[in-house]
């Protein structure tokens, strides 16, 4: 999430200052599962905020993220959700292990239907 509505200004400064809770500009916050729990990581914590358990983080993590916009008045635009994904190599390996059992279970049948006949 960050603040879309900025003044470029914002960004023009050379002079080097640590960011306070009323800083302007971008603010940038990811999410990540880690061992089984949900952490939050942005600039304004000294280290990564523990939301806890998960088994299904996409679906806590749009819980932490719906609790925290519903903080700010709703007249206010100030989120811009860029990306949640969820782990590809895991996806992409269950998909691939549904495959395999299905390629499986058509051969099979295919079999079954050649000694029929």
């Amino acid at each position: 999430m960050h603040n879309s509505f900025v003044c470029p200004e914002a960004f023009l400064s050379d002079e080097q200052k640590l960011a306070t809770e009323d800083d302007d500009g971008f603010h940038f916050i990811s999410y990540v599962p880690v061992g089984g729990w949900l952490y939050e990581q942005h600039r304004l914590e000294s280290g990564p905020v523990d939301h806890g358990v998960t088994s299904s983080w996409l679906s806590n993590v749009g819980k932490v993220i719906q609790q925290q916009i519903s903080e700010y008045s709703p007249s206010k635009i100030q989120f811009n959700l860029l990306v949640v994904i969820g782990d590809w190599y895991k996806i992409l390996g269950e998909n691939i292990t549904t495959i395999d059992a299905n390629i499986t279970k058509l051969m099979r049948q295919l079999e079954a239907l050649q000694l029929d006949n």
